[in-house]
Order: structure tokens, then C-alpha cells, then sequence
């Protein structure tokens, strides 16, 4: 949405979805989800412990 502020193209909804069904394809389920709003975060995911982190700028990263 940060970059599409009149929801022409709706990028962060359509990116979401593409996440979220190429995930189940592949016969993963999302737990939890932090999407919305005008923050731009990014994820930080452990692979060896399957742990994930959200950071939102100007914030501390949250541990998932």
C-alpha cells in the first residue's frame, strides 16, 4: 500500500495472496500474520529453528 496509495494496484493485497496460496500448495499453513496499514516490515526466518521474527521499521523485531 506504501507505494499505491489510491489502491490502483492493490500490490500488497495481491502479493499477500500469492504468499498465502503458494504456501498452502506446498502444504503450509500460516499461524500468524502481521499485513495491513502503511509500515513497511520484513521477516527474518531461522531455518534451522523455524523461528521467524517481524520487524516494522521503527520498532524492535517481535519474535514469532
Amino acid at each position: 500500500k506504501i507505494l499505491d496509495e489510491s489502491n490502483t494496484f492493490n500490490i500488497g493485497r495481491r502479493n499477500h495472496a500469492a504468499i498465502r496460496k503458494c504456501l498452502w500448495q506446498r502444504g503450509m499453513m500460516i499461524g500468524l500474520e502481521d499485513v495491513g496499514g502503511s509500515a513497511p516490515r520484513h521477516m527474518i526466518l531461522t531455518i534451522a529453528t523455524g523461528e521467524t521474527q517481524i520487524k516494522t521499521v521503527g520498532t524492535a523485531a517481535a519474535a514469532v
